[in-house]
């Protein structure tokens, strides 16, 4: 069970810039955890996410932290933009 999520630095800029909750990162981040997929970079895990306004991002976390597999730590997070034409 995750209690306790920090944040780098450089996730909470993208935070502010992608103009995101940190409340809507958290939740996804709470939700997601079991469906979470290795990450080939940095962070150890990635998960997807929906915004409440539609936007797709994926959410770069490492678990555990320090050992504690009730800490997360956010590294960061980017959007992901639709592929190919329908």
């Amino acid at each position: 069970m995750i209690r306790e999520i920090e944040w780098t630095n450089h996730a909470r800029h993208r935070l502010r810039r992608r103009r995101v909750s940190e409340a809507e990162i958290e939740a996804a981040i709470q939700f997601e955890h079991a469906y979470r997929v290795r990450n080939a970079g940095d962070g150890d895990w990635v998960v997807p996410w929906t915004s409440s306004d539609g936007r797709r991002f994926e959410v770069v976390y490492d678990h555990p932290v320090y050992g504690d597999g009730t800490r997360v730590r956010v590294v960061t997070l980017f959007r992901v933009r639709r592929s190919g034409h329908c």
